[in-house]
């Protein structure tokens, strides 16, 4: 015998059964799912008195918790009667099930009849009387139907129960038409709403209050999610901005201690005599300080390389005034390539 769960339903264990073909297995899974899984709005939760966030654990889904029966028959029957509601897919896959219309027997047969959940999940009610292939049908047959004393179903037709709506397609004289994807945002919506539906069946209370309750509990949510990227955005912010910053300290620290290594080069090849070494550094610091700080001062190097070239022994040969033009052409030449291959 099961244990009993009084959790959430006083005298069940499940708080529902989904009934399905095998053939709608993905949708039955999802729905299985997200009622699990679906939060009651605090307003509800303590009109109702419900102590959890999420009361309509444990469902009932077989595929998952028959998976290793032995009996699977006879565990069915006992999940049947263990379970508050009965959730019925409706699809033309249903309407040829036998175990779905069985299962609707024996719940019946319980006296629960008023807690059976109709989802339209493929196909069309009624499809015959609206001029459609009969093929299309999504009502069980038993869903439609009473009950005699002996268990069997009479030829007495009820009006099919108020229906959720979960088809992702819809269906005009049996074909489908293909979806746009502002159809399946709408699609997404309807399926929405048709969990919602489900649930207010499941809590016995109007479609409308839960809807209403569930757009403002959307709405908040989507408030603090905004709210939460504002901040993350700033926090992107300062952190690009500090990065920035610290970049541009490394970059100076970078250039002082090149500056005074390059500085300290070239003063001592001055001293020691060797010029061609001094000018040679000393345009490695005008490029240093070009990178750094994009100005030049043409008539300070020109000064400064004269300077070291007109004292070199290489220079001896030449008078001044030709060692003062070679230096010019020099510098000109270094200064020209130096812009060349500057982007």
């Amino acid at each position: 015998m099961l244990q009993k769960n009084t959790r959430n339903n006083i005298g069940y264990t499940y708080t529902a059964f989904i009934s399905y073909s095998r053939k709608d297995t993905r949708i039955a899974k999802w729905l299985h799912k997200n009622l699990e899984n679906f939060a009651i709005p605090r307003a509800i939760r303590k009109e109702l008195s419900l102590k959890s966030k999420k009361p309509f654990f444990p469902i009932f889904l077989d595929e998952e918790e028959l998976s290793v029966s032995v009996s699977l028959s006879d565990d069915i029957k006992s999940a049947l009667e263990d379970s508050k509601f009965l959730i019925v897919l409706c699809s033309p896959h249903s309407v040829v099930s036998c175990w779905v219309n069985e299962e609707i027997l024996q719940f019946k047969l319980q006296g629960k009849s008023n807690n059976i959940i109709a989802v339209i999940i493929d196909g069309e009610p009624d499809a015959v009387a609206k001029g459609l292939r009969e093929e299309v049908e999504c009502f069980p047959e038993n869903l439609c139907c009473h009950v005699n004393d002996e268990g069997l179903p009479t030829d007495n037709k009820i009006e099919p129960p108020l229906a959720a709506d979960l088809r992702p397609s819809c269906l005009i004289e049996g074909k489908n038409i293909l979806l746009t994807y502002s159809f399946w945002l709408k699609s997404y919506l309807s399926r929405r709403d048709g969990l919602l539906k489900i649930a207010s069946g499941l809590l016995r209370i109007k479609y409308d209050e839960l809807k209403h309750r569930d757009k403002i509990r959307q709405r908040w949510q989507a408030a603090i999610f905004t709210s939460i990227s504002v901040i993350l955005a700033l926090i992107g912010t300062l952190l690009v901005n500090a990065s920035r910053e610290a970049r541009e300290e490394a970059k100076t620290a970078r250039y002082a201690k090149n500056y005074e290594t390059l500085n300290y080069l070239e003063q001592n090849a001055a001293y020691s005599g060797r010029y061609i070494d001094a000018a040679l550094w000393n345009i490695e610091l005008w490029n240093l300080s070009h990178d750094s700080n994009g100005k030049i001062d043409n008539d300070s190097l020109l000064s400064s390389i004269s300077f070291y070239l007109q004292r070199s022994p290489q220079l001896e040969a030449y008078s001044y005034l030709t060692a003062h033009r070679l230096v010019n052409n020099l510098v000109i030449e270094l200064i020209v390539l130096h812009e060349k291959t500057t982007p």
